[in-house]
């Protein structure tokens, strides 16, 4: 049975990857995959088109993340 702060954390993962790929197409007209890496137990997103991201592109979704990552360790602490 998962704990309160999984299922809290389950719900950031979630919530995290429909939120950063909503506000990518709304901001770069393009769409995003993301799914979870278990090899580095972290979210990865690509662009869903198959082309690299730009320099503004990756530094907004670096941005992005690392507002995920403290979200998810807030939630850790607490």
């Amino acid at each position: 049975m998962a704990t309160k702060i999984e299922k809290l954390h389950r719900k950031l993962n979630d919530s995290f990857s429909d939120k950063l790929n909503a506000a990518f197409l709304d901001k770069f007209s393009r769409e995003l995959t993301t799914s979870f890496n278990i090899l580095s137990m972290r979210l990865v997103s690509f662009p869903s088109d198959g082309m690299d991201f730009t320099p503004e592109q990756l530094n907004w979704v670096c941005a992005y993340s690392d507002g995920y990552s403290a979200a998810k360790n807030q939630v850790w602490e607490s």
